[in-house]
């Protein structure tokens, strides 16, 4: 069965897809539930989507020295539908299309017999980044919690402890707005995923979590193995390692905050108070940063995350003519004139409720 689907972010990004395999929809619905919509189109011409599902009418020919650059980058660069594509390969056949459309439309095209749901779902994150960037505004990487409309960020590089300090946050009643990704526009931040990403490793750190999640996966491999096979794995998928591998290396379960475990409220929008950078040596004392040391460390923040799709976005910008601006001026763009910058060591489990006070104290 095939669907349409429209995935609308506040108005900031707007995905419009058609004909789209049950597969794929569904791993949409999964991933941003609550901003999809499968109404019929209204009347008059809709609205030129910033990015645009479709299935392929036809897969790229591929020569031997494709198939070499996507070994060894994991995509290829090929020419669709008259445009320079950048083109991934599934089960030995060109499996998605990304290309600029004329109107300057990002266009997804897709198989109409897919399976690469993950695939699919890391590179669409992806397009949301790059579109974001070149509509001046940004999907950023970090934990908000929320109170009386006013945001906390934490931000910092994957396994620092963003997480337990959300979970501890949200336990003393904070409200929910991001875990991991969330848009920063016009000196507000947004709400884009719906759900927490829960490791083996926070039932250990945080005894009381295993009252709000009965679910917890089993670790098989030694954690130093799966660092090396993680490694790896973003060396042979760039594009965004798939769901299931990375579920493998990193065991957890998924705590979707619709069903309101913590009995605390989800946030659309805030405008961010404090934005805190987070980093794993010293005592989790909260120390004030001034403004362009604070914009100088939240911008290799955002584009250490992003870095395994940059070769991405160099070789589809490469073929546009739109240019987004850098990081740091866009963060200076969108982030209110009075935000308060801070450095702080990630607190460990004995730490936490100390670390808490220091946050709560650094607030303006």
């Amino acid at each position: 069965m095939t669907a349409r689907v429209v995935l609308n972010f506040h108005d900031l990004i707007i995905v419009s897809g058609q004909d789209l395999p049950d597969v794929l929809k569904n791993k949409i619905q999964s991933g941003a539930g609550r901003f999809v919509s499968d109404a019929p189109p209204s009347p008059g011409p809709p609205p030129e989507p910033d990015i645009l599902l479709t299935p392929m009418t036809r897969a790229p020919e591929l020569d031997t020295f494709s198939r070499h650059m996507n070994h060894v980058y994991g995509f290829c660069q090929v020419m669709f539908e008259g445009k320079p594509a950048i083109c991934f390969l599934g089960r030995a056949r060109p499996e998605l299309c990304v290309y600029f459309s004329s109107s300057g439309t990002l266009v997804m095209a897709f198989q109409p017999d897919t399976k690469s749901a993950d695939l699919f779902w890391a590179i669409l994150l992806f397009a949301c980044h790059l579109m974001s960037r070149l509509k001046q505004m940004l999907l950023c990487h970090g934990s908000v919690v929320v109170k009386n409309g006013r945001a906390i960020v934490f931000s910092g590089h994957h396994g620092v402890g963003k997480t337990p300090v959300l979970l501890h946050f949200l336990k003393n009643g904070w409200e929910y707005l991001s875990d991991d990704k969330f848009f920063l526009s016009r000196r507000q931040v947004y709400l884009m995923q719906t759900h927490i990403a829960v490791n083996h490793y926070h039932f250990q750190m945080l005894p009381w979590l295993s009252r709000y999640v009965a679910k917890k996966k089993q670790v098989v491999l030694p954690l130093a193995v799966r660092q090396g096979l993680s490694r790896l794995a973003t060396r042979i998928w760039p594009g965004g390692v798939p769901v299931r591998v990375y579920c493998q290396l990193h065991p957890g379960t998924r705590i979707d905050l619709e069903t309101n475990p913590f009995h605390t409220g989800i946030v659309s929008r805030a405008v961010p108070m404090l934005w805190v950078m987070l980093q794993n040596t010293g005592t989790p004392d909260v120390h004030p940063l001034n403004p362009e040391t604070g914009l100088d460390k939240l911008a290799l923040i955002q584009q250490m995350f992003f870095t395994l799709r940059s070769d991405l976005e160099k070789c589809l910008l490469f073929y546009s003519d739109r240019t987004p601006l850098p990081v740091r001026d866009l963060l200076g763009q969108n982030l209110p004139e009075d935000l308060v910058f801070a450095l702080a060591s990630a607190p460990k489990s004995s730490q936490l409720d100390r670390f808490y006070e220091n946050i709560l104290d650094a607030c303006p």
